[in-house]
């Protein structure tokens, strides 16, 4: 993502769920909140831990 695009928590989640289905190599999720403009709660990333392709 640029680092102009600041999306919300549901932005992100839909950005690595879509990132999953068309990756071929495993997805790292990364908690970084100044790139997002927003902290991720744990169930947020729980569950990017979660999606197929993330070693979770």
């Amino acid at each position: 993502m640029p680092s102009f695009v600041r999306p919300s928590a549901a932005g992100v989640s839909a950005h690595f769920e879509r990132l999953a289905e068309v990756s071929p190599v495993p997805l790292i999720v990364y908690h970084i909140p100044h790139r997002t403009g927003q902290p991720l709660d744990a169930a947020a990333l729980r569950a990017l831990g979660a999606l197929p392709g993330s070693p979770g």
